[in-house]
């Protein structure tokens, strides 16, 4: 095989594209495409400031979740780990060396609690802050719980309705148009418990995201909880958890604009290449894969 053939089969290989069609492409077999996949060594960039972690399903390598490593300010991913359990990524961590990670000042993530367990032990002194996606989603979380509840006991025509309309009441009502808070209102006017946790959601929206700084959103978390509190529904109970052990890193959030949103939208392509080439069970190959479409 000529090396001008491999160089196109790997910049091939850099689009969402099965191993099978690339083979096609060429008049060659899969698994010289893989071969030839497999020859590729790419190392890790070196840690920025801004430090983002994040686990992705990919079912590969025996594991069900792997973990990117990005720098979401620079929009780059740094690496692609096989497991999120704490053991490996201590020993990766372990591996870097100090004077790289002690440049790290965000260290951005969801709630997970290895994720804050490294944070401490190799990034002691940068900022820890939660996504908002992840916390927000909490938030959501709690509400779909008392809607998908009270939606099972209604009959028929109005379970299907309150079940459609899922997308249009978990939005916060600021982003409604005129005619959907019509819609809302109408619904809310149906089912109280809904009504409720509706006006929790919403309390949440206007008390809490709208904090300028960390020291306000300290406070209004903390107010926001004493709410859940005093409403002692046990459909929140959850998020209620996850505000009370996080709310110092989520408080972070507030006073920076670092955000995994580069890393979930890398997600979002890791899915679709997913999706393309039926799962990619060889680890080694998978991690090429994701860090090629960069």
């Amino acid at each position: 095989m000529t090396k001008r053939l491999k160089r196109r089969v790997l910049e091939e290989f850099k689009n969402k594209i099965s191993i099978k069609d690339i083979a096609k492409k060429f008049y060659i077999s899969p698994k010289t495409v893989s071969n030839i996949i497999d020859t590729v060594e790419i190392k890790r960039l070196k840690l920025g400031e801004g430090l983002n972690i994040d686990e992705f399903k990919g079912d590969s390598g025996g594991e069900k979740y792997q973990t990117i490593i990005a720098d979401s300010q620079n929009k780059r991913i740094l690496d692609v780990l096989p497991t999120r359990k704490f053991d490996y990524l201590d020993k990766y961590f372990s591996q870097i060396p100090k004077e790289e990670k002690d440049k790290v000042k965000i260290f951005v993530s969801d709630m997970y609690r290895p994720y804050r367990d490294i944070k401490k032990k190799h990034f002691p002194n940068a900022k820890h802050l939660i996504d908002r996606y992840h916390f927000i989603r909490q938030v959501t979380w709690g509400f779909e719980n008392t809607r998908i509840s009270e939606s099972k006991k209604m009959k028929k025509q109005e379970r299907i309705h309150f079940m459609r309309s899922k997308s249009l009441l978990t939005k916060p009502m600021i982003k409604l148009e005129d005619d959907e808070k019509i819609k809302v209102s109408i619904m809310l006017e149906r089912n109280e418990e809904i009504r409720k946790a509706y006006l929790t959601k919403e309390t949440f929206y206007n008390l809490v995201m709208k904090s300028e700084n960390k020291e306000k959103a300290q406070r209004n978390i903390q107010g926001w909880i004493v709410y859940l509190l005093e409403d002692g529904s046990i459909k929140w109970r959850s998020c209620l958890t996850a505000f009370k052990n996080w709310i110092e890193q989520i408080s972070n959030s507030f006073d920076y604009e670092f955000t995994n949103g580069y890393v979930e939208g890398m997600n979002n392509k890791i899915k679709v290449l997913k999706r393309i080439t039926f799962g990619m069970k060889n680890f080694k190959r998978f991690r090429n894969r994701i860090l090629a479409l960069e």
